[in-house]
């Protein structure tokens, strides 16, 4: 977010305002990630000889005598569906619902079935503070890096995959262009996962398959992330984290994707202005430290984190 507009960073981390997504892409694609990480965690399951029982905080308990049950899986797609679309608060019609379907299925259709592979970790979730000269915070402590990550398998004892999940499409918004190969191998999420997984979660593992998977364009596209990746992501991430630290007026990313893809940018705050223009013009008249005293969501703290991210 902050590559796309530091102000709109400031009013979601740092205010701790909501943010709705401007479509329903998104729950769509939160449901085929919740289809897939409960099929990964069953074969986890069948992996370690346990029953094919599975409770999920969301849909409650999934269970089943094989993998390869059609009633199973069509079951858990359809209560999936349910379950998200009942949550959003955007409209969806019975299409909508079918893509969820299509995407899924796609996925068990092809090498990336869940199923199918060796599986080490669904949905595994960091949270570590880099505890290094450069990383320090104002008031005490270190740098946390919090996340999730979609799924990591075992190709062999000393090579690791990890597989992630997108049902967007092969395109950077930011630059306003197609993805490419090379630009993969400097995609920020992509780089902190490998810095993550190398040297926090798996540091013994010495080799790294880094797969995104764009389910409805185009299918996996996979990488090898060398060794001399980590310390090159270190610094990026200390060269981020200081230019965070020192805007202390972080500025709107005026254009199209205002009105268009940002909820700051569209939605209506009580005074009649967009919630943007209100706290843009508020930022301009008190500064950075007055607003954030004033307008913090009661309760609000930095460093809460709700997965998936």
């Amino acid at each position: 977010m902050y590559r796309m507009c530091g102000f709109s960073y400031y009013l979601n981390f740092c205010l701790g305002l909501k943010t709705v997504p401007v479509n329903n892409k998104a729950d769509l694609g939160t449901s085929v990630h919740r289809n897939l990480e409960i099929l990964a965690n069953l074969k986890l399951l069948q992996q370690q000889n346990k029953p094919l029982y599975y409770e999920d905080s969301a849909l409650g308990v999934i269970e089943c005598d094989s993998l390869d049950d059609s009633k199973m899986i069509d079951d858990l797609i359809e209560r999936s569906a349910l379950y998200y679309t009942n949550q959003s608060p955007h409209f969806f019609s019975r299409g909508d619902v079918k893509k969820i379907e299509k995407w899924t299925k796609s996925v068990l259709d092809s090498d990336y079935d869940p199923r199918a592979l060796n599986i080490v970790a669904p949905e595994g979730q960091f949270s570590f503070e880099i505890q290094k000269p450069g990383f320090e915070l104002p008031n005490g402590g270190y740098l946390k890096l919090q996340g999730t990550i979609d799924l990591v398998v075992q190709q062999d004892d000393e090579t690791y995959e990890l597989v992630d999940w997108k049902t967007g499409s092969f395109y950077d918004w930011v630059k306003d262009e197609n993805k490419t190969y090379e630009g993969l191998y400097k995609d920020h999420q992509l780089r902190l996962y490998h810095y993550v997984l190398a040297t926090h979660l798996y540091p013994h593992i010495p080799n790294w398959i880094i797969t995104i998977n764009f389910v409805r364009d185009g299918g996996p596209r996979t990488l090898v992330f060398p060794d001399s990746f980590i310390q090159q992501t270190e610094d990026y991430i200390k060269r981020l984290y200081h230019h965070v630290l020192e805007n202390t007026n972080p500025q709107c990313s005026r254009s199209w994707k205002c009105s268009k893809l940002c909820y700051y940018g569209r939605t209506q705050h009580s005074s009649g202005q967009t919630i943007c223009n209100f706290y843009r013009e508020k930022m301009d008249e008190l500064g950075m430290d007055e607003v954030t005293k004033r307008y913090t969501e009661k309760g609000f703290k930095l460093d809460y984190y709700e997965a998936p991210g």
